[in-house]
């Protein structure tokens, strides 16, 4: 795409962080999104709810806790939050969030 000129917006950022998620490679993530903010493009709830998602799939629970707190939340976005800190055992975690 950068030697075509073309500009991905947003949603396709989100198929390209989806794909590197669903590969393990989570910090080739931070790169895309670290380009998103260069171009003044913020990324959305469906942005925030992939890498949550992934997080949580690699046992990465404070990373994930601390996207969260950073990010607007959706209904959605609060159930994956849930599920994972019950997955690990959190549950007081869980009762403070809810």
């Amino acid at each position: 795409m950068h030697t075509r000129n073309v500009v991905p917006d947003t949603t396709t950022c989100n198929s390209l962080i989806d794909g590197l998620c669903k590969f393990g490679r989570i910090s080739c993530v931070w790169v895309l999104i670290d380009e998103m903010g260069d171009r003044n493009q913020q990324p959305n709830v469906i942005t925030y709810n992939i890498l949550l998602d992934a997080l949580f799939k690699n046992h990465r629970l404070d990373k994930a806790i601390e996207l969260f707190s950073k990010m607007m939340s959706n209904m959605y976005t609060s159930m994956i939050l849930i599920d994972g800190m019950c997955k690990v055992g959190r549950i007081k975690n869980v009762q403070e969030t809810f």
